[in-house]
């Protein structure tokens, strides 16, 4: 068998298909001619065939090697005559109707819609004229009643298949015979051809006409490019998802509504019967027939419009006119990146109206840079440069509806869109008049391609998939229209006024909107060669409030070191209980002379000023005397939790160059092999009790080194944060008095001491004369445990994340006059649980500022409760990119400035630069970005909206998504890694990964595979509850990564395999079903796959103790595969080897006295 070198040109699934038969047959293909992205495309290059874009077509089959056949599959190109003459054989194209009829474009559709009773496909050979060479196969079918498009080209697809097949076989064998057409019998649909009236339904037409024009242009997910089926009912157009002719005739008027009900919807048409049984939204979203016309007040009886012929003559001849553009307009709109609506206007419910008065000065500044025939087009330029601003967006894009778009709409706002994508793309390093100038060019763009369907998002399936939106629309028209959308700003062609409309709004948010505009044109018509990015957004009045009086925070507070406020404090109550743990307590005069003895020892060691030592303890009262030891040694402490993976307490000690560890017991162990000194508290304790007991002498500099805490790093690796003494005193003394912390204050450590919280939880009870209460994590697990210690120890002051207070019952706890709510965001449903009856504060600051940087006091009634005011000697600014200040209400980054600053990154001079910058309104201070989100409310408090980057809080840990993706591609199985946050339940946000692994790695027991990677590398809190395997991520059209087309976990699961057997399992089985709220578990159901985190284990692993009366580790839970039947096994191990010694010794001498199959018959009763 002779083999053909082929060369496709085309696209999509039937080019591939037809191109996997060749190559099965033993054929060559020399190159494929496709769009970059399209199936074809990839297809040839996973066969690395080569890829010629369409563009370079010509070119490069000129230059191509010599082949045998070109084949045209599913391609609009129009091929060159000379290009036609390249192949050695000869040049076939495939065509989706039977030549001679049908020839040219969107053949299935005009079929229908002309009733033919049969229809077909066609190979022909390609010449000059086009779909009119010889025929070299063929195949007819009789089309079947009720087909649509969709359903036709399914058909058309498969004969192409068979009859592509059958062609082959001729070409190989030599057997080929071509039959010329008989072009007297040929019909032709141009490209530009549409269906008369954009589809609008003629109800003077038969109902058998509108049934075939319906199915007619019925492409389901496909693409749609001729237009929707539509109505006209009170003035509005509907679009027609599925209707059918009945059988019944109807001798009332045409366009008559016969009946009416949410189910369907019956016209008279012609002298038959119409039934419309679903419509479509122009966002694509199928609509019932209540839902579509449940508003229009339609009763049977009346009357739907019809087209005059003038009517449908001219919207036919309009389409026709539009449709050559509409694939600018479809790449357009995919890409759209909508402006956002100012913030507060997409608060409360209340609609706004305001209109502003453009100042002389301004106006004229204006008015000279509009053109003749561009009146308000500067006026319109300031407008979106201004709202990009407060968007902080670079593209920006709006809707625009002005003259020309108007024009274009031919009196049919109803079918042509009057409001047209305006794309915006602000360079805020250019002066005013660069962004008026990309403004013009875009209009002018727009306006030769006069306007497009508004249909048009139903038709195409990449923009169903994510309906673009116009929130804001900047109207230029020549009068107001009703225009939908939640900003709408009416520009005065005179540039004299502006008009403002939204759909909500916080009280005066329109009014400060307004004012800030005005600030802003003032701005740049004083320098308009300034970039438009620095050009202020603020008037004289809001810039003094922002940035001076509520910046006024200075109050004396003690500069001092650390160490030495706690021996202030000792001074003044030396027998006061510091610290209880379990039974253990000892008096502040205890603590500090314990600590003093640790301090003379490590001193003699060498440590001092700026030494850091590693300190790994579990929660005992060891843990803050080896902590206070260092810092009156005058070292830095660097927290290691035991927690954490044997790898990252070894790259954190590396890292900081750590001079020795500190640590006791077991935990010592893990770092006896290492190369660092290690001090064993517990081990030589004898020998530093001989140590001197009065406080040492030291440097008493508060910008000396006190701790190095390691955060979660985006680049993969955690980062150490450097900490000064200063602010810690400073944050003390604010929290004392906020919490409402004295003498008789009993706080609890609920924090890990290797989180920042930790500070705040122990030294400020410290710097108070309270007592710090300290308990082992097991009783620290939200639920039954935490809810008696809190009991048991009387805590009057605790600070929680949010999540574990939402576990608690606030009536349980007479004794706790102040909670505090910090490491993420707080819901106003917890405040209003918390909040009545005692003190409780939303607190919120991140580690580079030491802990604490604002603190709100909590009342019900906020929708998103605010974090509050900086505390003192702090101060926040609310600054856009180029750290330019933005008004009150609107959100930017938070940046922080005063005593907490952290020094900066251990070792990342670059890192700290970035985020640690020169305040530009304090010189010589420094401001940290902190990549939050927020905004000043009109009361002077701060409101947290969220953060900037990929960084998120959960469950009061700060987490860095690419330090937990690029620890997943560390494993060879895994090609691309994706870590985001899911609430697919509200209130119940979890991590979870997705993976797609390399070729040949199989999906089973990757995601256990991975967790055991992971554990090594990662805490805890990091570890996603769930790791997905998929086959590739999915992307937007423009190639972004589509998180919303990520599955939940879990999606489309079903529990398989036996149910829970022994009684452990049926325990374990019928918790995790109460806790993760699923309906059945089965024995081998995996505790993450099913919706598990952390959290949730903590509550599973309480409910579990309450239920057996045994100790349960949190790790049974936490271990590689977690399911029903291997915790069971697992909680049995930890019976035994809880039960008493007699109780054993008794089971040992009973089974003594057992024979064999005694024994053998009590194992399988068990």
């Amino acid at each position: 068998m002779p083999s053909m070198r082929c060369v496709i040109v085309g696209s999509g699934t039937l080019a591939t298909a037809c191109g996997e038969l060749l190559r099965g047959s033993g054929h060559t293909i020399a190159a494929v001619v496709a769009p970059p992205g399209d199936q074809l495309w990839r297809w040839a290059e996973q066969a690395a065939i080569t890829c010629i874009e369409p563009a370079a077509v010509g070119t490069a089959l000129a230059a191509a090697t010599p082949f045998d056949y070109l084949f045209s599959i599913a391609s609009p190109l129009i091929l060159p005559t000379a290009l036609l003459a390249l192949p050695g054989q000869a040049a076939i194209n495939y065509h989706d109707a039977p030549l001679p009829r049908y020839a040219g474009t969107h053949a299935t559709s005009w079929a229908l819609i002309n009733r033919e009773p049969e229809h077909g496909v066609s190979w022909h050979l390609m010449v000059a004229q086009v779909d009119a060479g010889p025929i070299v196969a063929q195949e007819r079918f009789a089309i079947a009643p009720g087909e649509t498009a969709l359903s036709l080209n399914a058909r058309c697809y498969e004969a192409a298949q068979r009859s592509f097949a059958s062609l082959a076989e001729h070409l190989n064998d030599g057997t080929l015979v071509p039959a010329p057409q008989d072009l007297r019998e040929r019909s032709f649909y141009r490209i530009s051809q549409r269906p008369p009236a954009t589809g609008m339904l003629r109800w003077s037409h038969q109902a058998g006409a509108l049934d075939a024009l319906v199915r007619a242009l019925t492409f389901g997910t496909y693409p749609n490019a001729l237009g929707m089926p539509k109505l006209l009912a009170a003035g509005q157009v509907l679009l027609i998802d599925t209707a059918e002719a009945a059988v019944a005739t109807s001798t009332a008027p045409p366009g008559t509504i016969l009946a009416l009900d949410d189910q369907q919807l019956v016209v008279a048409a012609g002298a038959g019967q119409l039934h419309v049984r679903r419509f479509v939204g122009l966002d694509g979203r199928p609509l019932s027939v209540g839902a579509a016309l449940g508003r229009l007040g339609l009763r049977p009886g009346d009357c739907l419009p019809d087209l005059a012929p003038e009517q449908a003559a001219l919207l036919t001849q309009h389409h026709e006119a539009l449709c050559q553009h509409e694939a600018f307009w479809v790449e357009l709109l995919a890409q759209l990146a909508p402006l956002d609506p100012p913030y507060a206007l997409t608060l409360g419910t209340r609609p706004q109206q305001l209109e502003t008065t453009i100042p002389a000065g301004p106006r004229a500044f204006l008015q000279a840079l509009d053109g003749a025939d561009e009146p308000g087009q500067a006026l319109l330029a300031a407008c979106a440069c201004f709202l990009a601003r407060l968007a902080g967006q670079a593209r920006a894009d709006v809707g625009l509806r002005d003259q020309a778009s108007v024009a274009a709409a031919a009196g049919w706002p109803q079918i042509f869109a009057e409001v047209l994508p305006l794309p915006i793309a602000l360079d805020a390093a250019a002066p005013f008049g660069t962004a008026l100038a990309q403004l013009r060019a875009a209009r002018t763009a727009l306006a030769a391609r006069a306007t497009h369907l508004g249909d048009i998002v139903a038709r195409y399936p990449e923009l169903r998939a994510a309906p673009p939106r116009l929130p804001v629309v900047l109207d230029l028209g020549p009068q107001p229209a009703a225009v939908e959308a939640d900003l709408v700003i009416t520009i005065a062609a005179d540039s004299s006024r502006i008009g403002w409309r939204s759909r909500a709004g916080e009280p005066g948010a329109l009014a400060r909107l307004a004012e800030s505009l005005l600030a802003f044109l003032e701005a740049l018509a004083a320098a308009p060669a300034r970039p438009v990015g620095v050009a202020t957004l603020l008037s004289a009045a809001e810039h003094r409030l922002l940035l001076t009086d509520w910046a006024r925070t200075a109050r004396p507070f003690p500069q001092a070191d650390l160490a030495s406020l706690l021996e202030a404090q000792v001074a003044r109550t030396p027998d006061a209980i510091a610290l209880r743990c379990g039974g253990v307590t000892l008096s502040y005069a205890e603590l500090n002379a314990q600590a003093n003895q640790l301090a003379h020892a490590l001193r003699a060691r060498g440590a001092g000023p700026e030494t850091i030592v590693g300190v790994c303890f579990e929660r005992s009262t060891n843990l803050v005397v080896a902590l206070l030891g260092v810092l009156k040694a005058g070292a830095a402490y660097l927290p290691l939790d035991p927690a954490y993976p044997a790898e990252r307490l070894a790259y954190m000690l590396r890292d900081s160059a750590a001079a020795l560890v500190l640590s006791e017991g077991h935990l010592a162990a893990r770092f006896a092999a290492g190369s660092l000194p290690l001090l064993r508290l517990d081990a030589e304790w004898p020998t530093i009790a001989r140590q001197p007991t009065q406080n040492l002498e030291r440097p008493h500099d508060p910008a000396r080194l006190a701790y190095v805490i390691y955060t979660s790093g985006s680049t993969g690796q955690p980062k150490g944060v450097l900490v000064p003494h200063y602010g810690i005193g400073n944050m003390a003394q604010a929290q004392i008095e906020t919490f409402a912390i004295g003498p008789e204050s009993r706080v609890l450590l609920f924090a890990s001491f290797g989180f920042d919280a930790s500070v705040s939880e122990m030294m400020t009870p410290l710097l108070a004369g309270a007592s710090l209460c300290l308990a082992p994590h097991e009783q620290l697990l939200p639920g039954p445990d935490l809810t008696r210690l809190l009991q048991t120890e009387r805590i009057s002051v605790v600070t929680l994340p949010p999540s574990v207070l939402a576990l608690l019952d606030p009536a349980e706890f007479p004794d706790l006059a102040t909670v505090v709510s910090a490491g993420e965001p707080c819901p106003a449903e917890i405040v209003t649980r918390w909040a009545p009856g005692r003190i409780m504060i939303n607190a919120y600051g991140p580690t580079e500022a030491t802990v604490c940087t604002t603190m709100a006091v909590c009342t019900p009634g906020h929708a998103r409760p605010p974090i509050g005011r900086p505390i003192a000697n702090s101060h926040v600014r609310i600054l856009d990119r180029r750290l330019q200040p933005l008004p009150i209400g609107v959100p930017g980054e938070l940046c922080i400035g005063g005593a907490g600053l952290a020094r900066g990154y251990l070792g990342q001079p670059a890192l700290s630069a970035e985020h640690f910058v020169p305040d530009p309104f304090a010189p010589g201070a420094r401001l940290y970005r902190s990549g939050d989100l927020a905004r000043w409310l009109p009361s002077g408090e701060l409101e947290y909206l969220g953060r900037l980057d990929q960084q998120v809080k959960l469950r009061g840990y700060r987490i860095e998504l690419g330090e937990i993706e690029s620890a997943l591609l560390q494993h060879p199985a895994v090609r691309l890694a994706v870590a985001m946050v899911r609430e697919d339940t509200p209130g119940d946000r979890r991590l979870v990964g997705y993976v797609v692994p390399v070729a040949g790695q199989p999906h089973a027991g990757l995601a256990e595979l991975l967790r055991a990677h992971l554990q090594l590398r990662l805490p805890d809190y990091m570890l996603p509850s769930a790791i997905v395997p998929l086959e590739g991520l999915p992307y937007t059209h423009n190639g972004k990564l589509d998180t919303r087309a990520l599955p939940a976990p879990g999606a489309g699961r079903r529990t398989v395999g036996p149910p829970p057997r022994t009684p452990f399992e049926r325990t374990v089985a019928a918790i995790w079903v109460d806790v993760l709220h699923v309906e059945a578990v089965g024995a081998q159901d995996n505790f993450f796959e099913l919706g598990g985190h952390s959290l949730l284990a903590t509550l599973v692993v309480s409910r579990l103790r309450e239920t057996l009366q045994i100790e349960v580790p949190l790790s049974v839970l936490m271990s590689v595969s977690p399911t029903v039947a291997a915790t069971a096994r697992a909680l049995e191990a930890h019976q035994i080897r809880q039960a008493a010694p007699a109780e054993i010794e008794e089971l040992l001498a009973t089974i003594e006295l057992l024979s064999d199959p005694e024994v053998a018959a009590a194992l399988e009763a068990a």
